[in-house]
């Protein structure tokens, strides 16, 4: 989704792009993916971001210089939605990190001969958040969560290729497919109670529930860190030991149902109460199914958890071993 060097600088098309290779004007650059667990058992995954810093003593991303090499039809092609994305290259293995639609281009002159530019971009989500569709008649009854992810990106236009949508374990109400595209597809994963998020190659990616307990990488350690020095090493590590995501009541109430309440009161009699909502109600089909999303939820909450928040590694110290983790990690990932 993206063209460079031949006519225009980005297309809206599916079909395979062709790329320019702007590495030797790259400066420096930032990637931001990831979720809000702190506010919830429920894990909603935010737009990723990028912002990458680009030298520009030629004006070539300037959009006002009509004369660069990124001009079609007298109009410049240096404008926001193009297509940008961000491989990394190590041991002859190349990493998808990000792929996204630009934002901004904000040009800074350092002096009268070298100017940078830097270019901050939002992945898939922010496309699919304004996408705002018309309302049709209700259809999809009863379909599982993975199959209305799949319907929600068809109305959206979005490309087959470009989503990985598995099998849910629930089943859902009919839907008349309007309004924010995004909106509707978390509100689907978190009936669900699944993960969707854009991954590093712009797919749109939903896994069901069970994934964190059947999938290898999920189940399975995919690295050891640590100081013994049999263990692949890091530079810094942070925890918490907060009341952040404990919750020993839920209240669920799914469109159209009557509240669910699953509590435990052992914990109750020890901590307190402490009562969670979904911000949105399910779109599960019967109050039996509302009853065990909340009981689902009660189980994974119900006691305070110490964990860790962040976990800092240079692979210089070890690039080998460190470099695969740092470019090759996936949302989900499983690490010790």
């Amino acid at each position: 989704r993206g063209i460079l060097d031949t006519g225009t600088l980005g297309t809206a098309s599916s079909e395979d792009p062709v790329w320019t290779d702007v590495t030797p004007y790259f400066r420096s650059g930032s990637i931001t993916r990831g979720s809000r667990r702190i506010e919830s058992p429920i894990i909603t995954y935010e737009t990723g971001t990028c912002a990458i810093v680009l030298g520009d003593p030629d004006r070539r991303f300037d959009p006002d210089n009509l004369s660069g090499p990124y001009v079609s039809g007298g109009e410049t092609q240096v404008t926001a939605m193009r297509a940008i994305r961000v491989l990394a290259e190590w041991a002859g293995i190349t990493y998808e990190l990000y792929r996204g639609f630009i934002d901004n281009w904000d040009l800074t002159w350092i002096d009268p001969g070298d100017c940078e530019v830097i270019v901050t971009a939002s992945d898939g989500f922010k496309v699919l958040a304004g996408n705002s569709r018309t309302a049709g008649g209700p259809i999809g009854g009863s379909e599982t969560t993975g199959a209305r992810i799949n319907r929600i990106l068809d109305s959206a236009n979005w490309p087959a290729a470009d989503r990985i949508i598995a099998t849910g374990q629930s089943t859902v109400q009919a839907t008349t497919l309007d309004g924010s595209a995004l909106s509707e597809l978390q509100l689907t994963a978190d009936t669900e109670i699944g993960e969707l998020y854009m991954d590093g190659g712009g797919r749109v990616v939903f896994r069901n529930r069970h994934a964190l307990l059947t999938e290898t990488r999920s189940n399975t350690s995919q690295g050891a860190f640590g100081d013994s020095g049999a263990e692949l090493p890091y530079t810094d590590l942070k925890s918490a030991a907060d009341d952040g995501t404990f919750y020993n009541q839920m209240k669920v109430t799914r469109a159209g149902g009557t509240e669910q309440i699953a509590e435990d009161t052992a914990s109750q009699a020890l901590l307190y109460t402490r009562t969670f909502r979904p911000s949105g109600e399910p779109i599960l089909e019967t109050d039996a199914a509302a009853l065990d999303y909340a009981q689902w939820l009660l189980h994974i909450s119900r006691t305070p958890e110490t964990r860790f928040t962040a976990m800092t590694v240079d692979p210089r110290l070890q690039p080998d071993d460190l470099y695969p983790h740092v470019l090759g990690r996936q949302i989900g990932d499983r690490i010790t």
